[in-house]
């Protein structure tokens, strides 16, 4: 797996006691060629447990802050690069951000500022969406005003999707994504029965009516055997995540 580490990190006592770490991971694609790096953030198990089980429901600006902040820092570092000529291409960072943040405004500055900053370094902010959070029945105009704003400041969005895609899935059939995650490690292999074979065969065909009718580019995540690796490069994925160790 390939870990692209920024030039530096801010210490923060806070992210200590909490137990946070933040990891960086290349998305590439079928020839190696680098897509982007996607930034999580984990709890450790020797973080405060009392805290941190509300720090997402709670501090969902903090920490996409302090993700932006390092998405900052990170295409920082590979400009550096670049202008040694070790990398001209565009790199991407993709962050996760929950549908709720997307409505704060001061999220919304902090996203208009990152994509402002990483654009002028030649690269793009990249929004994952979780399609499992996301329904219908929550949209609202405020929500899709923002994306659509976020996608005019230059701004892209994600997919993370553990298969269950479909005309109903919100804001597919609207073209506001620009890539789809899907989870690689639902899918039960080698095969064990029938029904196993049909789950991958029906995710196969439901991803090419996808790619037919949608602009999007879909990358597999969760790659965590040879088989799921082997199976994920037969199947219509453009990029490809490695399994997180």
């Amino acid at each position: 797996m390939e870990l692209i580490k920024p030039v530096k990190e801010r210490g923060d006592c806070a992210e200590a006691f909490l137990g946070l770490h933040y990891f960086y991971e290349a998305i590439t694609g079928r020839n190696g060629e680098r897509l982007g790096v996607e930034i999580t953030v984990r709890f450790s198990d020797s973080g405060s447990r009392t805290v941190r089980s509300n720090v997402y429901s709670e501090n969902q600006s903090i920490l996409l802050k302090n993700i932006c902040f390092r998405a900052k820092l990170l295409i920082a570092g590979l400009s550096i690069e670049k202008k040694s000529g070790a990398n001209a291409h565009c790199t991407k960072v993709f962050i996760r951000v929950e549908k709720s943040a997307l409505l704060k405004q001061d999220v919304l500055l902090e996203i208009k500022q990152t994509v402002i900053s990483l654009d002028r370094r030649l690269s793009k902010l990249v929004l994952i969406v979780d399609a499992s959070r996301v329904e219908f029945s929550r949209l609202n105009a405020m929500l899709i005003q923002n994306i659509l704003t976020i996608k005019e400041w230059g701004g892209e969005l994600a997919l993370h999707s553990s298969g269950e895609l479909g005309p109903e899935t919100p804001l597919l059939n609207l073209n506001v994504y620009d890539y789809i995650f899907m989870d690689m490690a639902k899918l039960r292999l080698p095969f064990q029965s029938e029904a196993d074979e049909a789950e991958y065969q029906a995710l196969y065909e439901t991803m090419c009516n996808v790619v037919q009718t949608c602009e999007v580019k879909f990358i597999a995540r969760n790659l965590k055997s040879h088989e799921h690796a082997v199976a994920a490069h037969a199947m219509p994925f453009r990029y490809f995540q490695t399994n997180r160790h």
